[in-house]
């Protein structure tokens, strides 16, 4: 019998959403990432990352279970996480680092007014989760949403190229600060690519003028 209050979400690449363990209930959450579950509990025999204690659900545990109970525990749980203060880096990219901070791109509104001490985003925010071990934050403000945009993008592509065991995506994605979120930038042959036709690109060009 699982122990609900150990499983939380995990966010992978999509292009892993049909491997094992978690073939059959990976639900793409992101474009190019999936969410799976993952249990803390101590089994030793953990299946994540360099460094990650955790254990992959499989997918006839996650059948045995009831849908809408264990996604509410498992959100629950990782809405109670407390994450790290964030870094500066590069003006004003926050950096957060720990075991549950790709994933913590799912609960974007809770976490981004812990972590910014923001109430309102007024332009939406800039957001990545290279990593299972990493999230990238820009709260676009005025003209410097370019460079913001810029480094960003070149910071999440690197922290995907360099952590192979923890990857999820190398692109970039706009809160609109409300429900909806966008891709902005992708990844090809390590080059980058940046998208304005949606909304962003109407916020992009009122703050950059």
């Amino acid at each position: 019998m699982i122990d609900f209050g150990t499983v939380l979400p995990r966010l992978v690449p999509a292009a892993t959403a049909d491997a094992e363990p978690y073939r059959g209930y990976a639900t793409e959450s992101l474009p190019g990432a999936a969410t799976v579950y993952i249990s803390t509990a101590r089994t030793g025999s953990a299946e994540g990352g360099a460094g990650d204690d955790v254990t992959y659900l499989p997918a006839e545990t996650v059948a045995a279970c009831d849908a809408d109970e264990l996604a509410a525990a498992a959100f629950d749980n990782l809405h109670a996480v407390e994450f790290a203060a964030p870094e500066h880096l590069d003006g004003d990219l926050l950096v957060v680092s720990g075991p549950h901070a790709g994933t913590a791109a799912l609960i974007l509104p809770d976490v981004l007014p812990r972590l910014t001490g923001a109430a309102t985003f007024e332009h939406g925010a800039l957001f990545a989760c290279p990593t299972s071990h990493v999230l990238l934050l820009y709260v676009p403000r005025d003209a410097g949403v370019h460079d913001g945009l810029q480094n960003l993008a070149a910071q999440a592509a690197g922290e995907f190229e360099y952590d192979e065991r923890r990857r999820i995506t190398p692109s970039t994605f706009w809160w609109d600060g409300d429900r909806s979120a966008e891709q902005v930038t992708s990844v090809a042959d390590r080059e980058i690519s940046v998208d304005m036709s949606g909304p962003f690109g109407e916020t992009y060009r009122r703050l950059a003028g």
